[in-house]
């Protein structure tokens, strides 16, 4: 995974503009951090932070969510993190 992140960000100058959202890879396997988002058309699965370029889409940086993190509460919220981290 980590070959892929960095070729992700090696192959490909982004614009000024950058997007973060989440995204789901389907996946109805056993594993410890696999979501369930009743919302999303793909309901079970692996999320995924990702940082894109929204003129084509292209992922630039990724961050797969392992479920809630040992971070102190005065840090912000998940979403605050996730933006400053991508």
């Amino acid at each position: 995974m980590n070959q892929i992140l960095n070729k992700c960000i090696e192959n490909y100058l982004p614009s000024k503009e950058s997007s973060v959202d989440e995204a789901m890879i389907a996946y109805k396997g056993r594993l410890s951090f696999k979501q369930y988002l009743p919302a999303k058309p793909t309901k079970f699965g692996v999320k995924v932070w990702v940082r894109a370029d929204p003129n084509n889409g292209y992922v630039n940086e990724f961050e797969v969510y392992t479920g809630k993190s040992e971070q102190s509460s005065g840090e912000g919220g998940l979403g605050e993190r996730v933006v400053k981290k991508l």
